[in-house]
């Protein structure tokens, strides 16, 4: 196997990445705890909280890879976050973190689809939001990156998919399309959206269908899909642009550039596993190119080797 060269990467590994993206969720979950009496502004504002955080994730280059047992801690607006890598093959890693008055925590498989034009890459997994006032637990899965042109054409970064917000204590499901006129169908309407656009609502469902989606949860299916036929109605309406803005009912609850998202903060105690510390990476910032170079492909002979004694023992 021929190892990636550092030069193509970025500063910092895909664990830091991923806590860097929860830079707006405080702005909208500490609301959220305030209206515990109105679960459909709650899934307004975490709609709102999770849609206006798409834009913190685009970058072109591309972060290291955790190795098996990385951890990175840090904090957003002075709340905790913390990252794991706990499977190497397939890439899993799991997240937690602690905000004011909630906790959100997951696990997730990081799967990526290589076709001719490009890479979709898609994490298979769902975030758990836990309020702790009362307890009440919402689900929330996250839309699909599309990378095209890396081989050839013009290269473009984008979402595509859903976004699904799922409330079963109060029987609401939101469902939000992301690119939602990128077949080929949409070559033929006058008003095409363009590629940052998003399209959907928050619907009430029957306990009938919040039964059959919790146990899909439950049991880690990779898609919660639903059909227009499973509404009993439409309460909210979400529209809007991930780099522009999240509009609900009117209402503008994200505009960029006036609702800035925190900083991550990386903590200045982390465990010595920490992504902070791994070798590859601090050479790069140094620049020292080649030693960054063998000290990747170090760590990754070091993972193989890891994972052949793993195999080997299953086998006795």
């Amino acid at each position: 196997m021929i190892p990636l060269p550092v030069h193509i990467f970025v500063h910092r590994s895909f664990l830091q990445r991923v806590a860097n993206t929860f830079g707006c969720i405080p702005l909208y979950l500490d609301k959220a705890v305030q209206v515990p009496n109105d679960p459909t502004e709650q899934i307004r504002l975490i709609i709102a909280g999770f849609l206006s955080s798409l834009h913190i994730s685009m970058e072109q280059q591309k972060p290291f890879n955790p190795i098996l047992g990385e951890t990175f801690q840090g904090f957003i607006d002075g709340c905790p976050i913390y990252l794991e890598q706990i499977s190497h093959h397939p890439p899993v890693y799991a997240l937690q973190f602690y905000g004011r008055g909630y906790k959100i925590d997951g696990t997730f498989q990081v799967i990526a689809k290589v076709s001719i034009s490009g890479i979709r890459a898609m994490d298979f997994g769902a975030f758990r939001i836990t309020f702790e006032s009362n307890r009440k637990v919402m689900y929330v899965r996250y839309p699909c990156i599309r990378m095209e042109g890396m081989a050839f054409g013009k290269r473009t970064i984008s979402f595509e998919s859903k976004l699904i917000v799922f409330d079963p204590a109060n029987n609401l499901f939101a469902k939000v399309k992301l690119d939602p006129d990128k077949n080929l169908y949409s070559l033929f309407h006058k008003d095409k959206l363009t590629h940052d656009a998003f399209r959907g609502g928050i619907y009430q469902i029957s306990p009938e269908f919040t039964q059959a989606k919790l146990a899909e949860v439950r049991k880690g299916e990779k898609k919660l899909k639903s059909k227009p036929k499973n509404y009993l109605n439409q309460v909210s309406k979400v529209e809007g642009t991930w780099m522009d803005r999240v509009v609900i009912d009117d209402i503008t609850y994200w505009k960029v550039g006036v609702n800035i998202p925190f900083k991550l903060v990386y903590s200045q105690s982390p465990l010595p596993s920490d992504s902070t510390y791994r070798e590859d990476l601090l050479l790069l910032m140094k620049e020292d190119i080649p030693a960054a170079d063998e000290a990747k492909v170090r760590l990754e002979n070091l993972q193989r080797q890891d994972k052949a004694l793993r195999e080997a023992a299953r086998l006795k």
